[in-house]
């Protein structure tokens, strides 16, 4: 598994410079006016002429070194134009002058043979936002759920407890955002996986480079 960073035209050192020559940007440079009736709202543009990037590329950071069946079952698979919705951050707010009304927040989870906490999508009735990415749950039953809305959970606590990588106080409210991965026009699976999970994946790096001394000595 590996982060990337690259920069937005990475590709454009690969093609040959003269592609991106001043001579060519001329020739599919033409006059506006003779083919444009009307642009009052600026949706055409101008052919921009093709800066030759720095050979800065950006990179890539390896994370871990995971099987494929592993990050499989720590993942979430969302099915074609289906979006996960994933939680983006957790703040705290102010504690009701009233006491509210809760239930336990372990009503709407279900706990996983990996440890993790798949929760039920209370936060709309969008079809194609209906999972949430697994949370990784510490002290689950110190957590209260006290209301949501279409993007949020607010939960207090009576105990420490801790989601993903939020640490969370006892006797404090919280507001858990969620943030929503539009998939609409993809047709095709994919896996998902909050990045705080991936500590928990079984690392297989020792496996790997055991392997790969095996067949080294077996080609000597």
């Amino acid at each position: 598994m590996v982060e990337t960073n690259l920069n937005t035209d990475y590709l454009l050192p690969f093609f040959e410079k003269a592609l991106l020559s001043n001579d060519i940007y001329k020739k599919m440079s033409m006059d506006d006016n003779s083919f444009i009736v009307s642009n009052t709202q600026n949706l055409v543009t101008l052919i921009r002429e093709i800066k030759q990037p720095t050979d800065d590329l950006g990179y890539l950071s390896l994370i871990t070194i995971v099987s494929a069946n592993d990050f499989m079952a720590y993942s979430n698979l969302c099915p074609a134009t289906v979006g996960p919705m994933y939680l983006k951050d957790i703040r705290e707010t102010r504690n009701s002058q009233v006491i509210p009304l809760t239930v336990p927040f372990n009503k709407y989870t279900t706990i996983k043979e990996n440890g993790l906490f798949a929760v039920e999508n209370i936060l709309d009735k969008n079809n194609n936002h209906k999972i949430i990415l697994d949370l990784d749950i510490e002290n689950i039953e110190k957590l209260q759920f006290i209301k949501n809305s279409a993007s949020s959970i607010t939960i207090t606590t009576n105990g420490e407890a801790r989601i993903n990588n939020f640490k969370l106080e006892s006797n404090k409210t919280y507001i858990m955002y969620f943030q929503y991965l539009d998939r609409e026009s993809n047709n095709g699976q994919e896996y998902f996986m909050h990045k705080s999970i991936i500590e928990k994946i079984p690392n297989k790096e020792q496996e790997m480079l055991n392997e790969m001394e095996n067949f080294i000595k077996k080609i000597k």
